[in-house]
C-alpha cells in the first residue's frame, strides 16, 4: 500500500458523496440519445393524423361557423324572453316569501300585545314596590308596508 492511503474508512459525508455520483453516472448511462424517438408514440402521432381530420380554429379569419351551430336572432330573442320569465318567477317568488314573513311579523306583534295588555292587568293588581318594567311592544315600520 502507498504511504498515502490510510486504513481509516471514508468519512460518511464523502461516502454519501461518492454514492450519489454513481446514481447520477447510472441515470445519464439510461438516459436515451437526443434523436431518439419511441416508435410507440410515432404510431399514434401517425395514427392522430391519420383519423383526427382537419379542425380550424374559431380565431382564423377564414373560420365560418358550420350552419348547425349558428344561432340566429329568433333563437337569441327566445332565449332573452326565457331570461326575463326566470327573473320574473325569481322576483315573484321571493315577494311571496317577504309578504308571508311580514305576516307572520304581524301576527307576533298583535300576540306581543295581547301579552302586554295581559301583564298590564296583573301589574294592577301588584304592590308597586314589585311592579317591573315590561319590554316595549315592538312595531312594524313603515318600509314592512309598501301597500
Amino acid at each position: 500500500k502507498q504511504w498515502y492511503q490510510r486504513r481509516v474508512p471514508l468519512r460518511p459525508g464523502k461516502n454519501k458523496r461518492l454514492q450519489r455520483e454513481l446514481g447520477w453516472k447510472n441515470l445519464y448511462g439510461r438516459k436515451p440519445s437526443e434523436n431518439y424517438e419511441d416508435p410507440d408514440m410515432l404510431a399514434a402521432i401517425e395514427d392522430a393524423k391519420n383519423n383526427m381530420g382537419d379542425f380550424n380554429l374559431k380565431t382564423a379569419t377564414n373560420y365560418k361557423v358550420p350552419e348547425s351551430q349558428r344561432q340566429g336572432a329568433t333563437f337569441k330573442r327566445a332565449q332573452l324572453l326565457e331570461l326575463r320569465r326566470m327573473l320574473y318567477v325569481t322576483k315573484m317568488t321571493f315577494n311571496e316569501r317577504l309578504t308571508a314573513l311580514r305576516d307572520q311579523k304581524k301576527k307576533m306583534i298583535l300576540e306581543a300585545d295581547g301579552w302586554s295588555k295581559r301583564l298590564d292587568h296583573i301589574q294592577a293588581k301588584l304592590p308597586a314596590e314589585n311592579v317591573l318594567e315590561k319590554p316595549q311592544v315592538p312595531v312594524l315600520l313603515d318600509d314592512e308596508l309598501p301597500e
